[in-house]
């Protein structure tokens, strides 16, 4: 269970506005999160940028 979104490309969500969103999904502000090498278990060195991110 997520919460589905989209914002228009022109006219979409200010960047404080994605920011709040993720303080009240008690996410980073960044949008990166730790990630584990899934054969070693170790952390990755830096946090990762994840999920849906369309550029044009």
């Amino acid at each position: 269970g997520g919460v589905p979104m989209a914002t228009p490309v022109f006219d979409g969500a200010e960047e404080s506005e994605i920011k709040a969103m993720l303080r009240l999904a008690d996410l980073p502000e960044s949008g990166q999160l730790q990630l584990f090498d899934g054969r070693t278990g170790e952390s990755f060195a830096r946090p990762v940028t994840v999920g849906y991110m369309y550029m044009l």
